[in-house]
């Protein structure tokens, strides 16, 4: 399991012990963390950004990715099933999909709403 907090940290827990294995930071509160399918990844997105974090290695990468003009968070945060694409929805009524395996945003859309959840 993976959570976020406002302390600017995603700590993963072992599900069986109820012990956290693992702490990882970042630069501003982690507003919402998905895990992949596979199990092998999760993001974590923050006030400013979004990282990418490997359970294997144990590493955390920020992605050039969602950083939000001022005012604006990500409200949700999710992973496509087969774990190319990360697709986000921000509080400026924005739905962002990035691909993993090119490393770029590959659509923006506006929402009809002023926000996505």
């Amino acid at each position: 399991m993976i959570t976020g907090g406002t302390d600017a940290t995603a700590r993963v827990y072992n599900m069986r012990t109820g012990t956290c294995v693992n702490t990882f930071r970042t630069k501003s509160p982690v507003m919402n963390v998905a895990a992949s399918h596979c199990g092998s990844f999760a993001v974590a997105a923050t006030k400013f950004s979004t990282h990418i974090i490997e359970f294997k290695c144990s590493r955390s990468k920020e992605l050039d990715y969602n950083n939000p003009e001022p005012g604006t968070t990500v409200d949700s945060i999710t992973v496509t099933k087969n774990g190319r694409y990360i697709v986000s929805g921000l509080s400026n009524g924005e739905i962002s999909t990035y691909d993993l395996v090119e490393g770029k945003t590959i659509k923006k859309i506006k929402s009809k709403g002023d926000k996505v959840k």
